[in-house]
């Protein structure tokens, strides 16, 4: 029989990837795409934690970044949320909200993350063109399947060998 260590919350920590998976939003909270570490790892771990609507994590941060203004936090860039066993990192980005789920202590470089999604997003600038004419991206499946191999990267990269500048939060 084989020995499994758990947290407190139930979520083995050994079998949960550096980083879970990203959501893409636009600025309103609407789930554009969504990068897996693997196929449901995003409903997988967040429904251990007895979470529900993996879309609604988008709108909530959309609604803090309106709210921010409030509290008089000009331009807010990046929102860092952690629990004692997930982490949620959010980079405003133009005109999208990106929102980085993973075990905690796993930091994502905002500098490779603004880097990734400058490219991205030039890339298929004319499939978010037409998402902001249409409002439904026709080229999902393509999109995804780019983005989930750069978190499987992510997720495949020595700790050690990243750069300072790319563990940093700038």
């Amino acid at each position: 029989m084989e020995a499994v260590s758990k947290t407190r919350t139930g979520v083995e920590k050994s079998d949960m990837p550096k980083i879970i998976g990203c959501l893409v939003a636009d600025k309103d909270g609407k789930t554009l795409l969504k990068f897996e570490a693997f196929e449901g790892a995003l409903e997988h771990y967040l429904k251990r934690e007895k979470h529900s609507d993996v879309e609604l994590i988008p709108m909530f941060v959309s609604a803090m970044a309106r709210m921010s203004g409030q509290f008089n936090f000009q331009q807010l860039s990046t929102l860092d949320v952690k629990s004692t066993n997930l982490s949620m990192i959010v980079f405003f980005f133009e005109q999208y909200i990106i929102t980085f789920l993973s075990r905690v202590g796993v930091k994502v470089g905002n500098i490779e993350v603004r880097n990734y999604f400058t490219q991205f997003f030039r890339k298929h600038k004319l499939v978010f063109k037409k998402y902001f004419k249409r409002g439904i991206i026709i080229e999902e499946e393509i999109l995804t399947g780019e983005g989930n191999r750069w978190i499987q990267i992510l997720n495949d990269k020595d700790s050690h060998s990243r750069r300072a500048c790319d563990m940093s939060y700038l």
